[in-house]
């Protein structure tokens, strides 16, 4: 089960409880994606709308609330998804208040997203008995928080690995803001981390000549927290849409000498991963019309460097920092071929 660190409220806990319902499917290579977003008023929910789906794919939830100038504007977003090599997920969570009002209670605005892939044809080769092994990762995303006297914003992810039933590490990198001070906590796999870096399991004993499954979870949450007596604004940001893969520039597990690795499902011949198809940005084993509006709005904004720019900019397919005609040369093969092989 995740820590419950990860998550504030009700929506972040619907989508921890979506996640530990399905840990226990094991019988086939499996995706899940689960999520929601929610208002708390006085420590009440007042507001909830989760999703859940085991559909390759992605799916959200959006919730933007603009009342009168005198009262609070509060926006609200969080996606997650998951299919071949692929693992997202993405929370915002925003309150803007002009005017100080009557009442001492406290409204939160939070957004969670939760994603996670498991395959059980993973079989590392070699002379029998069992070995050390741990297994990499690529993550791209970022995260950000902000807030004006009176306000609290909270952001926070975590990786998770389960490598034949062991858990084999992860982490967990959290910001909190309370009235404009932040603080930030770091464990395991994040810690130092950047925006996009390729991350390592803890060390398992596995099995050789026998298949074992190897689990990967993604999780995210975002809040945003104030006291309606006082006027203020705060937003926190936890995107993750970039995307969780397995490790592309190197072996995908790290294996004593004279082993290897395959699994069919999660696409690893002798112990390295390609992306299955780098223009499949919407995240559901073939480019469509999704993926062509995706592509659109990251080519009108160009520079990967932008703060524009979705965290990892999957969209640069040829890897420049930009993308441009020499990217959409690319993607055109792709959406004409449709289908993902």
């Amino acid at each position: 089960m995740l820590n419950n660190r990860v998550h504030r409220g009700l929506v972040c806990g619907l989508a921890l409880l979506g996640a530990g319902m399905l840990t226990e499917q094991s019988s086939a290579q499996s995706y899940f994606y689960s999520g929601g977003i929610g208002k708390n008023v006085a420590g009440t929910s007042v507001f909830a709308d989760p999703f859940q789906s085991s559909l390759p794919g992605q799916a959200g939830r959006f919730r933007y609330v603009f009342p009168p100038e005198n009262v609070a504007s509060e926006y609200s977003r969080a996606s997650a998804g998951a299919g071949l090599g692929y693992l997202t997920a993405s929370a915002f969570a925003q309150i803007i208040k002009n005017t100080i009002e009557d009442g001492q209670w406290d409204t939160r605005v939070e957004a969670a997203g939760f994603a996670r892939v498991i395959f059980n044809d993973v079989v590392a080769t070699g002379t029998p008995g069992s070995i050390p092994a741990r297994v990499r990762v690529h993550l791209t995303g970022g995260q950000s928080a902000g807030t004006s006297l009176h306000v609290r914003a909270f952001s926070n992810v975590q990786v998770f690995f389960r490598i034949n039933g062991q858990p084999a590490g992860g982490g967990v990198r959290t910001l909190n803001v309370n009235e404009g001070s932040l603080t930030m906590n770091e464990t395991g796999v994040l810690t130092g981390y950047s925006g996009d870096a390729v991350l390592t399991s803890s060390i398992v004993t596995i099995p050789t000549n026998t298949p074992i499954e190897v689990e990967i979870q993604l999780t995210v949450g975002s809040s945003c927290t104030m006291n309606y007596f006082y006027s203020g604004n705060g937003s926190a940001l936890t995107d993750f849409s970039g995307t969780l893969t397995l490790a592309t520039d190197q072996p995908v597990f790290d294996l004593p000498a004279g082993y290897t690795i395959n699994s069919a499902q999660a696409r690893i011949v002798d112990n390295w991963f390609a992306l299955p198809c780098p223009a499949d940005l919407f995240h559901d084993q073939q480019v469509d019309d999704a993926d062509f509006l995706i592509f659109v709005q990251a080519y009108n904004t160009l520079d990967c460097a932008d703060a524009a720019m979705p965290p990892g900019c999957p969209a640069d397919l040829n890897n420049d920092q930009f993308v441009d005609d020499a990217d959409f040369q690319l993607f055109v093969p792709a959406y004409n071929a449709l289908l993902c092989e």
